[in-house]
């Protein structure tokens, strides 16, 4: 789609098709127009396939008619100068078909003189495949961080459950002994001395024999609490047993 804007308000038809001819079917679509009215002088087939209009429709219709941003289309008819041989890309302008759609298009806009008239040609584009596509993979990808994400909670969750005590949250048996493992030959190795504690509850079968396991459990979960508030940063505190 090729608009021409002209620093004067009148420009012979013909001339303009002499020396800029609209181009084969399956080019961009093309449109000539003039620059204080923005009235479109010249269409070609491609651009009436893209609008919806026939071209001789298209010839007595005004830029602003096919856009669906009117205002900022002649706003920028009328500031946009001539800057000889220079290209400017609009990534993205709404125009707007015959039926109503709004479509996305692309502007690469060429600015020269023509025997001595301002002129500049803007090949427009229909994009909305492209930004469909580029949409559905940014939608893909957003989707895919999620999904690392929420596997990486549940790698992080897992961990947790792997070396942790389901009732208590204290550290398990299996961290216990890697860790003592790992503790020890530091100690040696660095002659600092280790200290390993371990106690059990007494009488605690009697607590479940008289008032049940779910009371058994509440008086470990205490225990473990009050470990946990007097464990120093360097302490680990363990479940080693039932007890």
């Amino acid at each position: 789609l090729v608009h021409v804007h002209f620093g004067r308000e009148i420009i012979e038809v013909a001339t303009f098709r002499a020396n800029h001819p609209q181009g084969d079917e399956d080019e961009d679509s093309n449109l000539s127009s003039r620059n204080e009215s923005g009235r479109i002088l010249e269409a070609n087939a491609a651009a009436a396939r893209l609008y919806g209009y026939t071209a001789d429709e298209l010839r007595g219709m005004f830029n602003h008619q096919l856009s669906a941003e009117p205002e900022e289309t002649q706003r920028v008819s009328r500031l946009t100068p001539a800057d000889g041989g220079g290209v400017v890309v609009i990534p993205l302008r709404l125009h707007r078909r015959r039926d109503g759609t709004v479509i996305p298009v692309e502007l690469s806009v060429r600015f020269f003189e023509l025997g001595g008239l301002r002129v500049h040609i803007s090949a427009i584009r229909d994009i909305g495949t492209r930004l469909a596509a580029e949409n559905a993979l940014r939608d893909a990808n957003a989707r895919l961080s999620q999904q690392l994400a929420d596997i990486e909670v549940l790698q992080a969750s897992l961990r947790e459950q792997a070396i942790r005590d389901g009732l208590t949250g204290l550290f398990n048996r299996r961290f216990l002994e890697e860790t003592c493992t790992r503790e020890l030959a530091r100690a040696q190795r660095e002659g600092y001395p280790v200290a390993l504690a371990m106690f059990d509850l007494d009488l605690f079968k009697r607590i479940n024999d008289s008032y049940g396991h779910a009371a058994g459990d509440e008086v470990i979960i205490a225990l473990a609490r009050l470990l946990q508030k007097h464990a120093r940063s360097s302490d680990t505190a363990c479940r080693f047993g039932g007890e």
